[in-house]
């Protein structure tokens, strides 16, 4: 049974390591892949205004992102909550599942959006259409994630204890 003692007994920065570890890396996979892409950019030259395939994937990258970005709101909770209600829950396993699942629905489209940039290098449409960088956003949006949110020993035991809370008040209103 999860409780507050548990919370604070299982929780460390010694136990966290695994989960900053994972924040950290799939953050360093995203940006090192836009310093290709600027690289690329910046070796590149030419004009095109052919930018009718972008604009279309610009479109969907935006209804990726927002869809994405919804979810992860939903449910990596949920699972999170499930792995909470069992009867010996694996606290830094729940939390590295739901860390992970969380920064993934964030890495897709930031992903995403890198790969546009890279067809607008090879189009040469990214030269004389600046606003094709507005694709760099979901990138933008995983960072500040990570940062808002990166896995300290303070803040994780305030959300699980939130999230216990949370348990508890629903399990109250069932009966």
């Amino acid at each position: 049974m999860l409780t507050k003692e548990k919370i604070e007994k299982e929780i460390s920065n010694e136990n966290l390591k695994t989960v900053k570890i994972i924040t950290f890396a799939l953050n360093i996979g995203v940006i090192l892949f836009a310093f290709v892409c600027l690289f690329l950019y910046l070796n590149g030259e030419g004009n095109s205004n052919d930018t009718q395939l972008l604009d279309i994937l610009l479109g969907v990258l935006f209804l990726v992102a927002s869809t994405s970005y919804g979810l992860s709101a939903i449910i990596p909770k949920k699972v999170l909550v499930e792995n909470l209600k069992q009867e010996n829950p694996n606290l830094i396993g729940a939390l590295t599942n739901y860390q992970i699942m969380k920064l993934a629905m964030f890495e897709a489209p930031a992903l995403f959006g890198l790969v546009i940039i890279i067809l607008g290098i090879t189009n040469k449409v990214i030269y004389t259409n600046d606003y094709i960088f507005i694709a760099i956003a979901p990138l933008i949006a995983m960072v500040a994630l990570s940062i808002i949110t990166f896995p300290s020993e303070f803040r994780v035991k305030s959300f699980l204890k939130s999230v216990l809370d949370e348990i508890q008040l629903n399990k109250n209103f069932k009966n």
